[in-house]
């Protein structure tokens, strides 16, 4: 028979020793921009489920095309609602099906501009470049986009 009972795993003490050594004070501080970016990301958690992409003209746009467009197109859904969004370098323009009048938010990476659709379920709201991202309170919950990104 054998004995089980020794084992090969250091105990919580010794493990706190070497970390102890590994992580002491004499390591810099954290840049600011750092910490506040890894606590944005940490709040990705808490956004709920994310839309689908269901189109986004960056993706259909022809290789090998002279020019650039300055607009972009990114369609979603979540559940019943399907939402367009058109963007160009200033305004972003969207449709909301079914149409409703619902409460959103235009979000950037360093702004956010409340605004409400009208009844035919539409809104503009001023931005100033991507990166963007929209929320919708439908009342039932929030449909949130994707990031859209350069």
């Amino acid at each position: 028979m054998t004995d089980t009972s020794a084992t090969h795993e250091p105990d919580d003490a010794a493990v706190l020793r070497v970390l102890d050594v590994a992580f002491d004070d004499a390591l810099p501080p954290i840049p600011r921009h750092l910490s506040e970016f890894a606590e944005s990301a940490l709040r990705w958690r808490s956004i709920g489920d994310v839309a689908d992409v269901l189109s986004d003209s960056a993706l259909d746009e022809a290789v090998g095309v002279r020019g650039a467009s300055s607009r972009r197109a990114v369609h979603f859904a979540m559940g019943r609602y399907r939402v367009m969004l058109d963007i160009t370098d200033a305004v972003v323009h969207v449709t909301i099906e079914p149409p409703a009048s619902l409460a959103c938010l235009v979000e950037t990476t360093t702004s956010s501009v409340e605004v409400n659709s009208d009844a035919g379920g539409q809104l503009s709201a001023n931005v100033l470049g991507l990166p963007i991202r929209l929320r919708i309170d439908t009342g039932d919950g929030i449909v949130t986009s994707p990031w859209v990104i350069g």
